[in-house]
């Protein structure tokens, strides 16, 4: 309850339209996806849904049920407020870094008619890629001068033969090349693409965005770091420092490789918000892994 002796005010999640306050606070954990009633949740296991914006934020989470908004940028506020609470800092960075530097595209270092599982790539490239991360493989499109292949993330047949899939394991195809295997049933070849009668697009390995989970103990690709601070890899220093990997600060997780906003590029998980007609202004948040987590409503 509000404390009058510190000037403690109550979570903003923690009071009702009506005024009252509830004893806790519940904080979704996971970045949404698409679970399998075909509704965004906020769950382990899923793909974080792309493309998502404002007001289609607005429409998707409600097919849940009046009063599902999203989370708004509160979400974000709680984390700085964690830091400073937990470690003395607003800088999260000198705390953990979570995903902040896993990002790569790389053509196929071997063209091939054949349809594999796998993408090929340099032995150097190779060394880059982490074993249960994820890619997406496919080609890009012409660039706005038409001399050029534009492969950013946003191109839908950059996504072709695999959207988003996860790496299950690293081979050695040849003296100096290796394979990378995927979480897929259909192969593809790698032959370019013709765009163009003077542009040919490479096919094209991708890093995209952990999965939601991607921290949890249950993961065998992650061993989350004490006290809640959940990194993937070992419990050390130099795992919560690694830059490649998502953790879990309070249980929720954000820092994994992209931006996530209260109101545009993608669907933070939901919660009930009734009466509230919309969402704050965009803030941009690292990702992270997450689970519900209940709070006092302010310090006793």
């Amino acid at each position: 309850m509000p404390n009058t002796k510190y000037d403690l005010k109550p979570w903003t999640e923690c009071k009702r339209t009506n005024g009252t306050v509830l004893p806790y606070c519940i904080g979704s954990a996971y970045v949404s996806g698409i679970a399998s009633d075909g509704l965004l949740r906020s769950q382990p296991g899923l793909k974080p849904e792309r493309n998502q914006s404002h007001n289609n934020m607005i429409t998707n989470y409600q097919k849940k049920g009046k009063g599902y908004w999203g989370a708004s940028a509160e979400r974000n506020t709680f984390q700085i407020l964690f830091n400073i609470i937990k470690g003395a800092t607003k800088n999260s960075q000198s705390l953990f870094h979570g995903c902040t530097s896993y990002s790569f595209q790389y053509s196929a270092s071997i063209e091939s008619a054949d349809a594999h599982t796998y993408f090929p790539v340099t032995n150097d490239q190779a060394k880059n890629i982490l074993v249960g991360s994820y890619v997406s493989v496919g080609y890009g499109q012409l660039n706005d001068t038409k001399n050029g292949v534009n492969n950013d993330r946003g191109v839908a047949n950059i996504h072709k033969y695999a959207d988003d899939v996860k790496v299950l394991k690293i081979e050695t195809l040849d003296a100096n090349n290796k394979a990378v295997y995927l979480d897929i049933e259909t192969g593809f070849n790698t032959m370019p693409i013709k765009l163009s009668d003077t542009v040919n697009a490479p096919i094209t390995i991708t890093s995209m965005h952990w999965w939601s989970g991607s921290t949890r103990r249950t993961s065998p690709v992650c061993v989350p770091v004490p006290k809640r601070a959940g990194s993937r890899a070992a419990r050390s220093k130099t795992a919560q420092h690694d830059s490649k990997r998502p953790l879990s600060p309070a249980g929720k997780r954000p820092f994994f490789i992209f931006h996530c906003t209260g109101s545009c590029p993608f669907s933070l998980p939901g919660r009930t918000r009734p009466e509230k007609k919309r969402l704050p202004p965009a803030v941009h948040l690292p990702q992270r892994r997450q689970q519900c987590l209940c709070i006092p409503a302010s310090p006793k």
